[in-house]
């Protein structure tokens, strides 16, 4: 049987869809997205096959029209080897085998001089990021000494990078969310870039669900939550007020992209002051009161490439690509973490990432996340 977990990683595969350099040893991919207001950060992903490489060298070039900030996020087996003709450098010393490493994750600021991609017609703002011509992701190159020299080198994604929207709705009945092919599975909400997944049968009315991301501010998180790097904050809204009897999936987008396979604290608010931290009960006592009828407990768990995953959490709440969300009505706050020491690994096998989502997962699936078969499957539609 699909679990709630199962779900989310097919969500993931879904948002994933950029194309990615590979060979028959090694996959890698980059990713990009805004931060905070005129930055934005860029991160690479290094997925091995079969065989154990050594000698890695990593460099990312840095967009025409930004400016390098900072080395911002490093596995801790890799070592920052600075900027050096607008091209960022780390190095490795070994990649095991079936493993994925990273994020290699920098920022950038956009740089408004003219003639470096700054498009400002009438309508919009010059500071408007939806105005900018930033790529989706950057140039970079990939080389490893053992078990023979080689070399990946990618063009970057030339598609424009766009921001998300802070908010977003979706409305649904009794037939659950239904996707483009008019079948019940993942949509996205919006252009928030948040992935949801509502059974068949799960309300039996129409429901409209609406998400907020909020900053993550050191006083508005949960606080006595020691050694925790915040993922996201969210607000979260449900009208009108109803019982969902079956447990729903989500996909929500981190501030920035984090290892893969993490556990993830999850805090419920009703005002984002008195917070509450979601556990295995099976009724919630926030104003998400829930009927936890599926799956074996609560669980939240990290996903490439910058997503936080959730299982029979009674409040809704990533950083890559984050389920199950059975609401008992009303709004609040969700807000998650993860493990600071954890987070810096930036480390993990395929038989560790199986043994987290409960379905066969290899790192090298980064390179084929538009495969609908897989989505299919690890959703349980077929």
């Amino acid at each position: 049987m699909k679990t709630l977990a199962t779900i989310s990683l097919s969500a993931v595969c879904l948002a994933s869809a950029m194309l990615a350099a590979e060979n028959t040893r090694l996959v890698v991919r980059a990713v990009g997205q805004f931060d905070t207001p005129g930055t934005l950060v860029y991160s690479v992903f290094l997925a091995s096959r079969q065989e154990k490489l050594s000698g890695l060298s990593i460099r990312s070039a840095l967009p025409a029209g930004t400016r390098f900030l900072e080395n911002l996020d490093i596995p801790a087996a890799a070592a920052y080897e600075g900027v050096a003709g607008d091209v960022v450098q780390w190095s490795v010393a070994a990649l095991d085998r079936d493993t994925l490493l990273g994020p290699f994750t920098f920022r950038v600021k956009i740089d408004s001089r003219p003639g470096l991609g700054i498009v400002s017609p009438p309508q919009r703002r010059p500071h408007d990021p939806r105005a900018l011509d930033i790529p989706a992701a950057p140039a970079f190159s990939v080389s490893y000494q053992l078990p023979v020299p080689e070399v990946l080198i990618d063009p970057g994604v030339s598609a424009k990078l766009l921001p998300l929207a802070e908010s977003g709705s979706i409305t649904f009945d009794q037939q659950g969310t239904i996707d483009v092919d008019r079948r019940n599975g993942l949509v996205a909400v919006g252009d928030t870039g948040i992935l949801i997944y509502v059974p068949q049968g799960a309300v039996d009315r129409s429901v409209t669900l609406t998400f907020r991301r909020l900053p993550v501010d050191d006083d508005k998180v949960p606080q006595g939550a020691r050694d925790t790097w915040w993922c996201g904050l969210y607000q979260m809204s449900i009208t009108p007020r109803v019982d969902f009897t079956k447990p729903i999936a989500y996909a929500l987008p981190t501030r920035r992209p984090i290892p893969a396979g993490l556990n993830v604290r999850a805090f419920a608010s009703a005002d984002s002051k008195d917070w509450r931290e979601q556990t295995t009960s099976p009724v919630g006592s926030s104003p998400f009161t829930a009927r936890l009828q599926f799956g074996s407990g609560f669980g939240c768990q990290t996903m490439p490439f910058g997503y936080t995953t959730c299982s029979n959490t009674p409040a809704c709440g990533g950083s890559g690509f984050s389920t199950g969300c059975p609401f008992g009505g009303g709004s609040g706050f969700g807000a998650f973490g993860v493990n600071s020491t954890d987070r810096v690994q930036g480390s993990i096998t395929g038989a560790a990432l199986s043994q987290q989502f409960g379905t066969t997962v290899q790192p090298t699936q980064i390179q084929d996340g538009t495969s609908n078969t897989i989505i299919a499957i690890l959703i349980g539609l077929r």
